[in-house]
């Protein structure tokens, strides 16, 4: 799964990412590609992502992407 979320990641800026980024607090997304990148994961997944889960915490890795993911998936 991490592996869609990066190519997913890349899809929306164009760049290569590595499993380890800070993603928000090292500044290779912010707020309002989180929001895009929302929109790219409940397609792929077939998700609705909670409004409480869209935040700096939960989308500043791919380990916790992958968790919202994981969550969001196990409560359809």
């Amino acid at each position: 799964m991490e592996e869609r979320l990066m190519e997913l990641l890349k899809q929306l800026k164009g760049k290569n990412f590595v499993k380890d980024n800070n993603l928000m607090t090292d500044g290779y997304i912010d707020s309002l590609d989180i929001l895009e990148y929302v929109k790219l994961i409940e397609s792929e997944y077939k998700i609705k992502v909670p409004i409480e889960k869209i935040d700096m915490y939960h989308f500043n890795s791919l380990q916790s992407i992958k968790q919202v993911v994981m969550e969001c998936k196990q409560n359809d």
